[in-house]
C-alpha cells in the first residue's frame, strides 16, 4: 500500500461498520415508531369491529359504537345488558334507543358518576 493512500484508509476504519445517524435521524426514526405503533393500535380495534372479548360469552368491553352497529353486535354475540360509564349525551340516548328496541338492557352510572360516588 502506497502512503498516499494510507490516510483514506485510516478514515474508513474511523467511520466504524454503518451510516452514522444524528440527532435528527434519531427524532424522526422515534417518530415514525410512534406513528406505526398508532397505525397498529387502530388497526386492531378497526380488525376487532370496535371492541374486544374480556371472557367468552360473558363479558366483552368496546368503544363508542353507531347504534346500529351496537344493536347488530349484542345479536350476534348474545349480549343481554350493555353497562355504560358515560355521561348523557344525544348519542348515548341513541344508543339505548337502539337497545330497547332490541329488548338489550342498558345499566349505565346516572349523570355519569363513577361507582362509589367518585
Amino acid at each position: 500500500m502506497s502512503p498516499a493512500e494510507e490516510p483514506d484508509r485510516k478514515a474508513d476504519q474511523e467511520k466504524g461498520p454503518g451510516p452514522r445517524v444524528g440527532p435528527r435521524g434519531v427524532v424522526l426514526a422515534t417518530g415514525l415508531l410512534f406513528l406505526l405503533a398508532i397505525a397498529g393500535y387502530l388497526g386492531y380495534w378497526a380488525a376487532m369491529g370496535r371492541h374486544a372479548v374480556v371472557d367468552p360469552g360473558h363479558l366483552y368491553r368496546s368503544a363508542e359504537l353507531p347504534p346500529p352497529r351496537l344493536a347488530e353486535t349484542c345479536k350476534r354475540l348474545g349480549i343481554q345488558t350493555v353497562v355504560d360509564f358515560r355521561m348523557g349525551s344525544p348519542k348515548v340516548d341513541a344508543e339505548a334507543e337502539a337497545l330497547h328496541e332490541i329488548g338489550v338492557e342498558q345499566a349505565g352510572t346516572a349523570g355519569g358518576l363513577a361507582p362509589g360516588g367518585l
